[in-house]
């Protein structure tokens, strides 16, 4: 005897069986708006906000740890704002923020203009939704760098997509005043608390080289 076929077992007469129904998880997550989905993509905060959240901090920091440390010292969840890490190694997974912030980065390149700004945080940049979400930059530098001191904020200042972005130029990490700091970070933020601003045509296709 010709032994029964799967479809023969499972469904009587041969019939074809119906597509199976998508998963509620699908379904989901197909119905969702493009806004929506998108902020399911965005990476979680190195420290979260504590209390009335206003926004971010976006920091890098190289293997000595020194902005890290500013960073710490500064207390910016207990400002509602909650604080992000641009990754140090090229196999982290990339940053994505999807909330308005203000950038904190060194410069680099020992004087030399061409390498203020390090790979990765050029990387982060170059992402256009999150360039999209920048509020303000905060530089710092080494006045033996000469014209090239916190050449970074003024690097990123002139290409970011947003207008409302503005720029505060310290010294070094360990000579920078923390509550300065907190208090540009905290009056960026608030200045704009809408939507982030529609990027440029023309500047979104700008690349930090």
């Amino acid at each position: 005897m010709k032994p029964a076929t799967t479809s023969d077992s499972l469904n009587p007469g041969g019939a074809p069986e119906p597509a199976s129904e998508p998963t509620a998880s699908a379904q989901d997550k197909a119905s969702q708006p493009a806004d929506e989905q998108d902020l399911l993509a965005a990476s979680e905060p190195e420290a979260k906000a504590k209390g009335e959240h206003i926004g971010a901090v976006v920091y890098f920091s190289s293997v000595s740890n020194n902005t890290a440390r500013f960073i710490a010292a500064c207390g910016f969840p207990d400002e509602g704002i909650n604080v992000y890490r641009i990754p140090l190694r090229p196999k982290d997974a990339p940053l994505e923020v999807r909330e308005p912030y203000v950038l904190i980065v060194p410069t680099y390149g020992g004087g030399n203009i061409q390498k203020a700004l390090l790979p990765q945080i050029r990387k982060f940049l170059n992402g256009h939704k999150n360039r999209s979400f920048i509020r303000g930059v905060i530089s710092s530098g080494n006045r033996n760098f000469a014209t090239a001191f916190c050449a970074a904020g003024d690097i990123i200042s002139r290409n970011v997509t947003s207008r409302s972005c503005t720029i505060l130029s310290c010294l070094a990490p360990r000579t920078i005043n923390v509550k300065c700091v907190k208090a540009f970070a905290t009056s960026s933020l608030t200045r704009r608390k809408s939507k982030p601003r529609k990027t440029n045509k023309i500047r979104s296709n700008l690349r930090f080289r």
